[in-house]
């Protein structure tokens, strides 16, 4: 929290590869949450913020068609992101 209150760009996610285990997503959502950042900026640090931070393009014409919906708002209960109802990668529907 200290380093965002300093401006530092804080987003959710690693590049640790294979010292720590993929999926990890929703719980490093919910510390964020714990350390004190809003829910709405916790999600977009592991969203939204984060591919425009990486340069790429987010719900848009012509964008790639990777989604994740739920059937309730996770800014009200984080415990929602463990349980995507829908998730399409590359257009295509993987689960939902």
């Amino acid at each position: 929290m200290r380093a965002a209150e300093l401006g530092v760009k804080v987003f959710a996610g690693t590049d640790a590869g294979s010292m720590v285990s993929h999926g990890q997503i929703a719980s490093q959502i919910q510390l964020m949450i714990e350390a004190g950042f809003d829910p709405g900026v916790s999600l977009a640090a592991a969203s939204w913020n984060a591919r425009a931070w990486l340069g790429l393009p987010n719900i848009e014409e012509g964008a790639p068609a990777d989604l994740v919906a739920f059937r309730n708002d996770p800014r009200a209960d984080p415990a929602t992101l463990a349980q995507p109802a829908l998730v399409l990668l590359d257009g295509r529907r993987v689960r939902g």
